[in-house]
């Protein structure tokens, strides 16, 4: 798809040049039997020939003149460095095409060179092939400047994928977090309301029956319809610890922990809740983290 589209305009300009020779040649034809310019009967099939050698030496000329223009040509930018670029490759590609074409034409049709002879083809083809060869040479540079503006536009859309990429990057991060923006507060229904508790404000978590009761700063408790799987699960495992199989503590809230026989931990209200001692061996491996 992407090749299809660069080559779309070279075979435009293929067609549009194709055109070119084919009218220029019936016009040829039309202004030589109309106003008999030659005795003898011209045919227009050598008049195709004629005008296909001139397109190919123009072609020989300005392919690689556009090559070097596109190399150089500057992206991103309205450079007037390009209209540099441009105004030579018009100059260079007329002149060098005028040149080599009267060169030929006459090694072509006599059989002798003079001054003489190379200044008045020279002229003819000036004014012949000089506004059309024109026309084509700007033709070519809409071409480069064309591809320009794909190369441009690539290079935009390679910015996009790599800022997307690293948009990704940051998205699968936070969302491989215990909990995102729209987990920094619980939402417990009271009756006909719903009360908002912001997780910092929990110091613990009590399970009862199939429900957990949450422990606020403020000594205020509320009764939530979860399981403490789901609340170890959803809050931030850097500031939430599971201690037993009832308790669930706020980290900032511990004062200290007891690794007696009986262990357990003291939080800053003076609370106390029992340690499981399955669960000693993962806190001890926390804290030291």
């Amino acid at each position: 798809m992407r090749l299809a589209r660069r080559l779309r305009p070279i075979f435009l300009l293929g067609l549009i040049i194709i055109g070119m020779i084919i009218f220029e040649s019936y016009q040829q034809h039309y202004y030589i039997t109309q106003f008999d310019i030659f005795e003898d009967e011209v045919f227009i099939s050598n008049l195709l020939s004629s005008h296909l050698r001139r397109w190919f030496i123009w072609l020989v000329v300005t392919f690689p003149l556009a090559l070097i223009v596109y190399k150089y040509t500057a992206v991103g930018e309205n450079s007037s460095r390009n209209t540099i670029f441009y105004t030579g490759f018009l100059l260079i590609s007329l002149t060098v095409s005028l040149l080599a074409i009267t060169f030929v034409e006459i090694s072509f049709y006599h059989n002798q060179f003079s001054t003489y002879l190379f200044d008045e083809n020279l002229t003819f083809f000036f004014f012949q092939k000089g506004p059309i060869y024109t026309l084509a040479n700007m033709g070519v540079i809409g071409f480069i400047r064309y591809q320009a503006k794909i190369k441009e536009h690539e290079l935009v859309v390679g910015e996009f994928r790599t800022l997307k990429g690293a948009h990704q990057r940051l998205y699968e991060e936070f969302k491989s977090k215990a909990y995102g923006d729209e987990e920094k507060f619980i939402h417990i229904k009271i009756g006909s309301q719903a009360k908002v508790i912001p997780i910092e404000s929990i110091q613990w978590i009590e399970a009862e029956d199939y429900c957990v009761r949450l422990h606020t700063l403020n000594n205020g408790s509320y009764i939530l319809r979860s399981s403490m799987k789901s609340m170890e699960q959803a809050l931030p495992h850097d500031k939430f610890l599971r201690i037993h199989r009832k308790y669930i503590v706020n980290l900032k809230g511990v004062d200290r922990f007891f690794f007696s026989q009986s262990p357990e931990v003291q939080l800053v209200d003076n609370t106390r809740l029992t340690v499981a001692q399955s669960r000693v061996g993962a806190i001890k491996k926390h804290l030291a983290v």
